[in-house]
């Protein structure tokens, strides 16, 4: 089942102060809330949404984005070849110049980086310690 309502950021802290949301197991140590879907909202009042996808935001110092490209990727690395792989075009709008595109394995995380403007650098996954 899908459900096509949200909450903000806002809106969840409210629910949960309004008694909405019980935190169940609490006085046990547990963490997480009870979420009961009755008491989602289709509104979404908060301005500062919708948020745009960011890795990373500090005004005037660092704004990089990504975009999805494909979510089905096969790459291959010194460590292995995986599947099933993200790649994403990152960017900055502080630095229009360069472009790198990246890719993320399952299960790995990141595996590959090519910046394909605004220089030559590569980086791969070698080897992977501590397993």
């Amino acid at each position: 089942m899908t459900l096509n309502r949200a909450w903000t950021a806002v809106g969840l802290a409210s629910a949960v102060l309004a008694g909405s949301i019980h935190l169940v197991g609490a006085a046990r140590g547990a963490t997480g809330p009870s979420i009961d879907p009755a008491n989602f909202t289709t509104k979404i009042d908060n301005p500062l949404f919708p948020l745009k996808p960011r890795a990373t935001f500090t005004e005037h110092v660092a704004q990089d984005m990504a975009e999805v490209l494909s979510t089905n990727e096969t790459i291959t690395v010194p460590f292995g070849t995986f599947t099933g792989c993200l790649l994403t075009k990152e960017f900055s709008p502080l630095d229009k110049k360069v472009v790198e595109h990246k890719w993320y394995a399952p299960g790995i995380g990141f595996v590959k980086s090519v910046m394909v403007q605004g220089g030559s650098e590569t980086s791969e996954l070698v080897k992977v310690t501590g397993f």
